[in-house]
């Protein structure tokens, strides 16, 4: 073999242009995916919290029906 004989670098040249061409596709689709994931996530933490206020309301609403509220300001002021 010759004493400049670096190898085979066909196989380099090809790994560089895949990735050239398809680099930007394939992180594309990833974040893609991952704005999927995360949109899923969010939703699905949303219906939660409305579940969890929901109920907290009928628990605050059934404490304020227990009490025993009397109305204050309907009497007439006595002139000073």
């Amino acid at each position: 073999m010759p004493k400049d004989y670096t190898g085979f670098q066909g196989g380099n040249r090809r790994r560089r242009q895949f990735a050239a061409r398809y680099g930007a596709a394939i992180g594309s689709i990833a974040m893609l995916l991952g704005g999927i994931v995360s949109f899923g996530s969010n939703v699905s933490t949303l219906r939660q919290t409305t579940a969890a206020m929901s109920a907290a309301e009928v628990l605050r609403s059934d404490l304020i029906s227990k009490i025993d509220l009397r109305v204050v300001g309907d009497r007439t002021r006595k002139p000073i």
